[in-house]
């Protein structure tokens, strides 16, 4: 196929490719790095007080580094409309702007010189700052199917106990692995930081045996996952409005039903998972939430397990440990039969005891399900069961709108 001279390959076929949408962020952090590190040496260069000699070796190399720095600067792209503009001052200039501080004997004229002296550092940092969001969303997508597939793929390859600790591994599903973890690798750059556990991982992999593939499983993996996730999900990255001034929506006096249930299609199992995680997370009384994943899990889903603490002025306090199962299903009810398969899995997060588990569905609850859970309740057996179907989540989630504005359920 053939390229156009006239604008990125990355559009040639109507879709942006991942991969070349990469080289452009590689090559624009390429560049700010070296922006980064000629104004560390700029920095180094700009001479206190008032005294300049612009013939001096420190003064050419000053307008040198500048000359390359601007040079660089030219090409930077725009992040989202930010612009990384020139903000370097000419030896002459920043002698001048002292010089005229000085004359006004103004302490806020003096401080604001100097802030303009060193105002590039500044730009670099919040273009820094922008490009590692703009990157973290470019790749969020790609990445959490990464996780996906590594799972499926751990999933599929425990070995048995009576295998040798010092086979070595082999076939398609340990190259398809070890393919997966180095495109997460490339994924996640350096806008994302190495997880806990991940020279572990890689040191393993190399290794390729069979007792490197049972601490992949039980150790590696479990510990490196979540913090891939939390890197992607736990950012502080805005969402967008489409309003300049909320106040020109007030004065408009908008009219018309208000829409009071939430568009669970909008979202996969995956978002979901994280939506409920969220929510957990932020509620008050319920603390240290974390993802379990266990690749013998008939579903192959992914728990939370958060713990709820209970405040008694007469007994004091207690902690409860909780897990959320989430079920995004939209075309069936949960019946009896899934409640007790749900209930037969807390055996794999035991130790410690789990005290109560919640099962979260965007749809509903069949009436045997309904009539077992409370029967068993009424009886006092644990795990206590809580049921929250799509009504109960549309309810809480009403008090909550900025998740339901995060997960575009509305």
């Amino acid at each position: 196929m053939a390229v156009s001279l006239n604008r990125p390959a990355i559009y040639d076929d109507g879709m942006p490719d991942l991969t070349e949408a990469l080289r452009q962020f590689d090559a624009t952090e390429a560049n700010l790095k070296r922006l980064e590190e000629l104004w560390s040496e700029i920095v180094k260069l700009i001479p206190d007080g008032m005294v300049v000699d612009t013939s001096s070796p420190d003064a050419v190399r000053y307008a040198d580094l500048c000359r390359t720095f601007r040079h660089i600067q030219s090409v930077m792209p725009k992040l989202d409309g930010f612009e990384l503009t020139d903000d370097l001052r000419d030896l002459d200039a920043i002698f001048m702007n002292r010089l005229d501080a000085k004359e006004a004997g103004e302490i806020s004229f003096e401080i604001a010189v100097e802030r303009g002296i060193y105002q590039q550092g500044e730009t670099l940092r919040e273009y820094r700052f922008r490009f590692a969001a703009q990157r973290r969303g470019l790749v969020r997508a790609a990445l959490e199917t990464a996780i996906r597939a590594v799972d499926e793929l751990l999933a599929g390859m425990a070995p048995s106990e009576d295998q040798e600790a010092s086979e070595r591994v082999e076939g398609a599903n340990w190259q398809a692995l070890k393919d997966r973890i180095a495109e997460i690798d490339v994924l996640k750059g350096s806008a994302i930081t190495s997880p806990p556990r991940w020279g572990d991982l890689h040191r393993h992999l190399s290794f390729g045996l069979v007792q490197d593939l049972r601490d992949i499983i039980s150790m590696d993996w479990p510990a490196a996952k979540p913090a891939l996730e939390a890197s992607l999900y736990g950012t502080n990255d805005p969402i967008p409005i489409a309003v300049p001034d909320l106040a020109a929506l007030v004065r408009a006096a908008p009219s018309g039903p208000v829409v009071t249930a939430l568009r669970w299609d909008a979202i996969d199992a995956n978002a979901f998972e994280r939506l409920v995680f969220n929510l957990v997370s932020q509620a008050k009384g319920y603390s240290n939430p974390k993802w379990l994943t266990h690749t013998n899990a008939p579903d192959r889903g992914r728990d939370i397990s958060v713990e709820r603490t209970v405040v008694d002025p007469l007994t004091g306090t207690h902690v409860y440990r909780v897990i959320v199962q989430c079920k995004h299903w939209r075309t069936k009810s949960i019946g009896v039969s899934e409640v007790t398969t749900l209930v037969s899995q807390m055996a794999l997060w035991e130790p410690p005891k789990v005290d109560e588990l919640i099962i979260a569905t965007t749809g509903k609850f069949a009436t045997d399900a309904v009539d077992w859970v409370e029967k068993r309740d009424a009886q006092r057996q644990t795990p206590i069961i809580a049921m929250w179907p799509d009504s109960h989540l549309e309810s809480l989630l009403a008090e909550r709108p900025h998740l339901v504005s995060e997960f575009k359920l509305r």
